[in-house]
């Protein structure tokens, strides 16, 4: 199983990653499409991937001074959201779905914004 790759095309930039083999395969090997994705449309990215033992997926990407977060849970699906400075950890997420599809696309659309 190839876990998701640590995605920063900022050579120079530390990357981070915690890998697990709890990760379903096929949302594996869907996160990783759309990351290749979104690093063709936004090349400045900064991107850290963390994986848990649930299974679950946190995805942090920065750019231009924002904040943007997708999750990824099992039992949840995925949450989108841009974080701003008065948010506190896990205080929802302004969008949530069950399909990786819709996700990136709701994260794309706030990226590009």
């Amino acid at each position: 199983m190839q876990f998701l790759p640590n995605f920063s095309l900022k050579e120079n930039q530390p990357k981070t990653q915690k890998n697990n083999s709890n990760l379903d395969p096929e949302i594996n090997n869907k996160v990783n499409k759309y990351i290749k994705q979104l690093e063709r449309d936004f090349p400045d990215l900064i991107i850290e991937i963390d994986c848990f033992p649930s299974g679950s997926i946190m995805i942090d990407i920065h750019r231009n001074n924002k904040f943007f977060v997708l999750t990824y849970s099992p039992k949840r699906g995925f949450g989108v959201d841009e974080v701003q400075e008065d948010d506190y950890f896990d205080s929802g997420y302004s969008f949530v779905t069950q399909s990786s599809e819709e996700a990136f696309k709701q994260l794309k659309k706030i990226i590009a914004s």
